[in-house]
This record gives C-alpha cells, sequence and structure tokens, in this order.
C-alpha cells in the first residue's frame, strides 16, 4: 500500500507546492483521493497515474483549496471511463458541495454519467465507506467550528490492508482536535496538517500518542525554503517516530 502526498501547500498554491490532494493507492489497481485541491487530475497524471484506478475520492471540508480540483477530476473520468464501466464514488461534507459542482458541470457544458459519478454527503462521526479492499470512516474535527453556523469538517480513519492511517485534514489553530488519544490501537501512519496550528504545540501532544510514523503535509510558509526545513527536522526529531515533511509527488509504503 502506497501514499503519494500529490499536492501538499496550505489554502494557497506556492512557489514549489500545489494545494492539497493526497492519493492512497493499493497494487496499483485500486485509488482513493483524500482532498483534491487545485491541480489534483494533473498531479496524478504527473505521476503517470490514470484517474481510472480511482475508485472514491474524500473531502475533508469544503474550502476551495480542498475541493478546487473536483471539476478536473470529474470531466477526466467521464471523458476516460474505466474499462469495467465502475462508478467513482465522491464524498462532501455537505450538499452544497454537491450542488456547486453539479452546477459548475453545468455552466462548463459537462454533463454526469450517474453511471460514472455518484456523489455523497458524509455522515458525520460514521463509517462512509467499505469495499474488499478499504473501510473509512470520518472524524469530526474543529476547523470550521467558528463559522456562523458551523459547517462541517473531518479527519479520516482508513483502515486497509491490516493497517491503521489517520488523515487529520485541517484542525483547530489550538491543535485541540487532534483525533488520536493515548489509549486508542496504534496507528501505521498519521498524515497530519501543519499550517493551522504551531508544531512546538503539537509536539508535546504527539509524543505521548500510539503512532508510529508520522508524514506532515498542508505545509505552511514558514517551513518553505532550505534552512526552514532543516528547523522543521530539529524539532520533528524530539518525536519517538519518525516523522517527514511532505513534499508534491513524495511516495511513502504503509
Amino acid at each position: 500500500m502506497k501514499i503519494i502526498t500529490l499536492g501538499t501547500s496550505h489554502g494557497d498554491p506556492t512557489y514549489n507546492r500545489m494545494q492539497s490532494s493526497t492519493l492512497l493507492q493499493i497494487d496499483d489497481h485500486a485509488g482513493y483521493l483524500f482532498d483534491a485541491g487545485a491541480g489534483a487530475n494533473a498531479l496524478m497524471i504527473r505521476k503517470g497515474i490514470s484517474l481510472q484506478i480511482l475508485r472514491s475520492v474524500f473531502i475533508t471540508h469544503q474550502h476551495e483549496d480542498h475541493i478546487g480540483g473536483l471539476p478536473g477530476i470529474v470531466k477526466t473520468i467521464t471523458k476516460y471511463p474505466k474499462p469495467d464501466g465502475s462508478p467513482t464514488e465522491i464524498h462532501l461534507p455537505e450538499q452544497s458541495g454537491i450542488d456547486g459542482l453539479l452546477a459548475f458541470m453545468a455552466a462548463t457544458y459537462r454533463g454526469w454519467p450517474p453511471e460514472l459519478i455518484s456523489f455523497k454527503v458524509l455522515p458525520s462521526g460514521a463509517l462512509c465507506y467499505e469495499d474488499d479492499l478499504i473501510r473509512v470512516s470520518t472524524i469530526p474535527n474543529k476547523h470550521l467550528e467558528a463559522m456562523v453556523p458551523p459547517r462541517p469538517s473531518y479527519s479520516y480513519l482508513i483502515e486497509a490492508s491490516g493497517k491503521r492511517i489517520l488523515y487529520s485534514g485541517d484542525l483547530h489553530h489550538k491543535f485541540c482536535d487532534f483525533p488520536i488519544r493515548p489509549d486508542d490501537p496504534p496507528y501505521d501512519l498519521c498524515i497530519s496538517e501543519c499550517t493551522h496550528f504551531p508544531l512546538e504545540i503539537a509536539i508535546p501532544i504527539l509524543k505521548d500518542l500510539p503512532i508510529k510514523k508520522m508524514v506532515f503535509n498542508h505545509v505552511a510558509n514558514r517551513w518553505h525554503g532550505a534552512a526552514a526545513e532543516q528547523l522543521f527536522t530539529e524539532l520533528v526529531a524530539t518525536l519517538p517516530f519518525p516523522s517527514t515533511l511532505a513534499h508534491d509527488g513524495d511516495e511513502f509504503t504503509v
């Protein structure tokens, strides 16, 4: 099983990072995309990965840097259908995200073949997807709790190939909603954002958690450049498990 951090920037693209999109790939024939920031389909194509492997797409919350690439994903899937004709499921936190995407497709003269694409609203704190390879569950977080009214935002628990993976999505600025607890079963990999909270407040909390390996993505401007990355490396070196700052196109085996 392979994790590919396709796009690793924060809310804006930068000189060396595109917006958030992370692919979980199993046996080269099944793919699951977590977030779809702008350029997600192009980033898969640049990696030589056919979008025909996509079984499902999971969006953490409806900020543009996490959903802006969905029109390109849908266009590519419908333009080049899977040989077996099986659909790709797209899961969004709110019906408004589905309605907006369908309106954009209509405005750009793209149809929505229901046999190729299905849209679903995510349940809160529950199993949201299961097939023969993977189980995905939502974990509510507080990233959008300050909105009026509060809007849904999720982390994901991914269970596949006997492994447990956490995909954090965007979190609260106080890091008070990080989903892993000290008495949880071990996580083989945690993929966490590192923009919305100071890393210095997260490290003491992370030290006590059952994590085997950590990859940081959704990278803040603070961590761009060689000197900044060196400081990042020194900070995470105090953690009791290996931790890496991801770049666009990096691959990690679980």
